[in-house]
C-alpha cells in the first residue's frame, strides 16, 4: 500500500515517506497471505466443481451401462456366409418384430435348386401378330405363408395394341395382377412373382376375344411354380429341405436365408457366432468415463493426471503436488469408485467362480497407494482379447458378472454420486457442501483482509500526521535559529 505522491523531508532532510511505505509493506504481509488463501481457495472451489460435473458425466454412463446386460443388446449374434453371391443370411425375427436366436455353429448348405415362378409362353411372336383391342384377365393364385391359405387375384388387362410390346407394358402397368411380362426372341412371356408349386397363374379370355386366343395365353391352362430344395449340414447330420420360395424361414430355427443362385457342384457355409461387439464397445465406453474421473483426481491430488507417486519420488517435480494434495474427502471418493470394479462378486446370482471379478474377464484396475491410501493412478484397463475368450467360452457367464456390476453401479450412480454433486432442495451433496464452505472461509478472509487494511490506512494517517508534525516543529526550530542568528549579526561590534 503507497501513499499519494507528496514531498517528504523539506525541513528534516529524512524521507519519512519511504519509511512510512516500507512500515506499511511489512504490515500488510498478512493480507498478501490471506489474498494468496483466496486465490487458492478460488483454485479449490472451480477443481471441485469440475470433478462435480465429470461425476455427472460419469454417473450417466454408469445408468447407460445398465443397458449392456439386456438380451437384445448381449445376445447379439453375428451372422456370416461363406459366398454372399451365392447365399445371404441374417437372424431371423417373430411376428411381434422379437429377435429369434438361432443356435451358434456352421450351416453347410449344398445341392441348391432355386424355386422357380410360373410362365406362360405366347404361341404368337411379333411376326404374325394382329394388331387390335386386347381385352383379358390373368387370374393369380397367391399363398399367403402368414396364414397358410391361398387366395386368388384377378386383374383385368384392356390394351389396344401393334405389339407384342404393347402387351407386355399394359400387363407391367397392372401391379395388382402380381406378374411381370416380356417379349424375348419375339415371344411373349409372363411370369408370375412368387415362386413354388403353392402359386399359380391362368389367363382368360374376356367376351371371347379372338385377338387374345391367336396370342395362345389361354390355352396354356393354370401354371404353377416349381419348389426348390437344398441340403443342410450342421454338425455332421444332413437334413434335406424343400422349399416354395427362395427366401427361407423356416429351415433354420432363427435364420431368414436368401438363396440367390443354384449350387450344384459347391457348398456354402452359413457361420453363427455370438457378437460382443457391442458389449465390448459399451464397457469401453463407461470405462473411458470412469478414466477421465480417475485422471481428474490424479491431477487435483499429484498436480498431473499421469504422474505416479513412484515416478514423483523419483524425480525433480516431487514437490509439486495439486490443490486438493491430501484432501481425504478426495481420497475417499477415489477409494469408493474403486471398491466398486474391484470387488468379488462370488455367491451373487448367476455369478461362478471363474468369472467372479472384472480382473478374471479381462478388466483391471491399478493397486499401488500411498501412505493415505490413495491410488497411484486409480484407473482401468481392459485386455480385449482376455474379456473376447471370457464372452466367447462362457457368454451367459459374463453377463451374470455384468449384471451384477450393473446393479452395483446403478445404486452407485443414483446413490453415492448423487449424494456427492446434488444441489436439490432436499439438501446439497458433500461437493456443493464443501465449495460453500470454501466460499464462507473466502468470504471470511475478506472480512479479515477489509479489517487490516482499514487498520493500515489508519497506521499511515497516523504516521503520516506524527511525522509532518515532527517536520512543522522542525521548521519552526529552524525558523527561530535563523531569526536569533539574524538578530545576532545585527549587533554592533564590540
Amino acid at each position: 500500500m503507497t501513499s499519494p505522491i507528496s514531498l517528504t523531508g523539506l525541513s528534516s532532510g529524512f524521507d519519512w515517506g519511504s519509511l512510512i511505505d516500507q512500515l506499511i509493506q511489512a504490515d500488510s504481509a498478512p493480507v498478501t497471505q490471506m489474498q494468496q488463501q483466496q486465490s487458492q481457495i478460488t483454485t479449490q472451489q472451480s477443481d471441485w466443481n469440475n470433478l462435480s460435473q465429470k461425476l455427472n458425466t460419469l454417473s450417466s454412463a454408469l445408468q447407460a451401462y445398465s443397458s449392456l446386460t439386456i438380451d437384445s443388446t448381449f445376445n447379439v449374434q453375428s451372422v456370416t456366409s461363406g459366398n454372399q453371391n451365392l447365399v445371404t443370411a441374417s437372424v431371423a425375427t417373430d411376428s411381434n418384430g422379437n429377435i429369434i436366436s438361432p443356435a451358434n455353429g456352421a450351416y453347410t448348405l449344398s445341392n441348391i435348386v432355386l424355386a422357380k415362378p410360373a410362365s406362360i409362353l405366347s404361341t404368337t411372336s411379333n411376326g404374325t401378330f394382329q394388331s387390335g383391342l386386347y381385352n383379358f384377365k390373368i387370374i393369380n393364385n397367391e399363398y399367403l405363408a402368414s396364414s397358410h391359405s391361398t387366395i386368388s387375384v384377378t386383374a383385368t388387362i384392356t390394351v389396344n395394341a401393334s405389339s407384342l410390346g404393347d402387351v407386355a407394358n399394359a400387363i407391367n402397368k397392372v401391379t395388382s395382377a402380381n406378374v411381370s411380362a416380356t417379349v424375348i426372341n419375339n415371344k411373349l412371356i409372363i411370369t408370375d412373382n412368387y415362386t413354388g408349386h403353392v402359386n399359380s397363374i391362368a389367363i382368360t379370355n374376356t367376351a371371347n376375344n379372338s385377338l387374345v386366343a391367336g396370342l395362345g395365353l389361354t390355352a396354356a391352362g393354370t401354371r404353377a411354380g416349381t419348389d426348390g430344395s437344398f441340403n443342410v449340414t450342421y454338425n455332421g447330420i444332413i437334413t434335406s429341405v424343400t422349399t416354395y420360395s427362395n427366401t427361407v424361414n423356416n429351415a433354420i430355427n432363427g435364420l431368414t436365408i436368401n438363396l440367390l443362385n443354384n449350387v450344384t457342384s459347391a457348398s456354402v457355409t452359413i457361420t453363427v457366432a455370438n457378437d460382443a461387439s457391442k458389449v465390448m464397445s459399451g464397457i469401453q465406453t463407461m470405462v473411458n468415463d470412469y478414466n477421465d474421473v480417475m485422471d481428474y483426481i490424479n491431477q487435483l491430488y499429484y498436480g498431473t493426471a499421469s504422474k505416479t507417486v513412484s515416478a514423483m519420488a523419483s524425480s525433480s517435480a516431487a514437490q509439486t503436488y495439486g490443490a486438493l494434495n491430501g484432501d481425504f474427502t478426495l481420497v475417499n471418493i477415489q477409494s469408493t469408485l474403486l471398491s466398486k470394479m474391484q470387488q468379488d462378486f462370488s455367491g451373487r446370482t448367476g455369478v461362478v467362480n471363474q468369472y467372479n471379478t472384472l480382473r478374471s474377464i479381462g478388466i483391471s484396475t491399478d493397486d499401488a497407494s500411498d501412505s493415505m491410501g490413495f491410488n497411484e493412478e486409480g484407473k482401468m484397463s481392459i485386455d480385449t482379447t482376455q474379456l473376447q475368450q471370457a464372452l466367447t467360452s462362457n457368454p451367459q457367464a459374463v453377463k451374470a458378472l455384468l449384471q451384477q456390476l450393473s446393479s452395483d453401479l446403478t445404486d452407485l450412480s443414483s446413490g453415492y454420486i448423487t449424494n456427492l454433486v446434488s444441489t436439490t432442495a432436499n439438501g446439497q451433496g458433500l461437493i456443493p457442501t464443501v465449495v460453500q464452505s470454501l466460499q464462507n472461509n473466502y468470504n471470511d478472509l475478506s472480512d479479515q483482509i477489509q479489517a487490516l487494511q482499514d487498520n493500515l490506512t489508519q497506521e499511515r494517517n497516523m504516521l503520516t500526521q506524527q511525522f509532518t508534525a515532527m517536520e512543522q516543529a522542525m521548521a519552526q526550530a529552524k525558523a527561530q535559529s535563523n531569526w536569533f542568528a539574524q538578530q545576532m549579526a545585527a549587533l554592533p561590534a564590540g
